[in-house]
């Protein structure tokens, strides 16, 4: 799915295949997102339990990566809901492993043409506002729209959040950062945690975010 979707953004005529591995290094080209230009590159995608030589081997397309503004965690949403999320949380997991902390992502749900609209509802809803998430279809080309807006939004805006974070992991100048950089509504300390909402750009937010792994939480929008 990732080289279709790849195609449907860029134009460009990837190989597309259901075998492993059929993107061995990255593309890059152009796209116009909500009329802006963006660079949208293609690269190799994750498997469990992956061996770590392969990782080590595919590390500079990996790069790729974590050197992004945004990052699109393409899944095939026609799998039982317990295999999406099993391939959800292997794929986080990796994108921690090779230094993604800080980077937004959106979780993209693929082949919704196959996907009856009740299991779309699901599939939003498993992932509780973690995550901006979207249901499309690389191969008909449906709710390409709402992804593009979503990463007008991701690229260009801000982001509100509500969190939770240990108070060993709310150091001053993170704090100084938000208020800096964003609109802090809240901050109060309860309970051995740091609980805030705030308004900032997507970047610091997902900082935040990689501070309540340990007992934390993370939530987007509103609440």
């Amino acid at each position: 799915g990732k080289s279709t979707l790849f195609k449907r953004l860029t134009g460009y005529p990837a190989a597309i295949s259901n075998k492993l591995f059929t993107t061995l290094s990255t593309k890059k080209r152009v796209a116009r997102i909500m009329g802006k230009p963006v660079y949208v590159s293609d690269t190799v995608g994750f498997i469990k339990n992956v061996p770590a030589m392969l990782v080590s081997a595919f590390m500079s397309t990996l790069m790729e990566v974590v050197e992004s503004d945004l990052v699109l965690l393409l899944v095939d949403g026609s799998l039982p809901l317990q295999e999406v999320k099993l391939r959800l949380n292997v794929s986080l997991s990796t994108l921690r492993q090779i230094g993604v902390v800080n980077k937004p992502i959106v979780l993209v749900f693929n082949k919704a043409d196959l996907i009856p609209p009740e299991k779309q509802e699901k599939l939003i809803e498993m992932v509780d506002n973690a995550y901006p998430a979207v249901v499309i279809s690389a191969k008909t080309g449906e709710n390409l729209d709402l992804l593009e807006k979503t990463i007008d939004s991701m690229l260009s805006g801000f982001v509100t959040f509500t969190a939770r974070i240990p108070i060993r992991e709310a150091s001053p100048q993170l704090i100084t950062r938000l208020r800096q950089k964003g609109r802090v509504e809240l901050m109060e300390y309860r309970d051995g945690f740091l609980e805030i909402k705030a308004t900032t750009p997507a970047q610091l937010a997902e900082r935040v975010r990689a501070l309540t792994y340990n007992g934390g939480s993370f939530i987007l929008g509103e609440t």
